[in-house]
């Protein structure tokens, strides 16, 4: 009895262990002076759409999960290579808005809503038609830990604080939606 107890123990040991060497982080520290923690994970492919077609080419969005002291945010780098995706045009490219709105749609049928703070710019290589927009959505942690326990169904960002001005919108297959939970479970308890 004692032996199989010890063998439970050492196995959720070791699946703890391995669990936590699955976070691959950017940064994680502690800041010297105010002594706050400081996480960002790697990106990871969180959505991906194959666009055929004369307008063809690959839309796909990279997420990272961050904790800075209290506060949590996913960034979204959002790839895009076809002329599906719709922003607005200003004298220095495209951009969205401030408050623009990054949505979840969780198995249960809930729904999660980041806001971004700042006006996000897109930019353009040189050498390729890749284009891409950085954005910063804020959550709360309540947010982050339903994000991390549930499967998400579907993603949506906005590109202003009116919903109905979808960029883009799609299915998240299962095994992003299970990449962005262990993400954010890197960062939030």
């Amino acid at each position: 009895m004692k032996s199989t107890f010890l063998l439970l123990v050492i196995f959720v040991a070791a699946g703890l262990s391995l669990s936590a060497q699955n976070c691959k982080f950017e940064k994680n520290e502690v800041d010297k002076f105010t002594k706050t923690e400081v996480k960002l994970t790697k990106p990871i492919l969180a959505y991906s759409k194959t666009v055929a077609g004369g307008l063809g080419g690959t839309d796909m969005l990279n997420l990272q999960a961050e904790k800075n002291g209290e506060s949590y945010a996913l960034l979204i780098k959002y790839i895009y290579t076809s002329k599906t995706a719709v922003f607005t045009n200003t004298s220095e490219g495209t951009s969205a808005e401030a408050e623009a709105k990054i949505m979840f749609l969780l198995e249960n049928d809930s729904i999660i809503t980041g806001t971004s703070l700042n006006t996000a710019q897109s930019a353009s290589s040189k050498t390729s038609a890749v284009n891409h927009i950085d954005m910063k959505f804020q959550l709360t942690k309540e947010d982050m830990q339903q994000l991390k326990s549930h499967t998400i169904k579907t993603i949506r960002i906005c590109k202003s604080n009116d919903v109905s001005q979808v960029m883009v919108e799609g299915e998240v297959k299962p095994k992003y939606s299970s990449e962005i939970s262990r993400v954010i479970g890197c960062v939030v308890e």
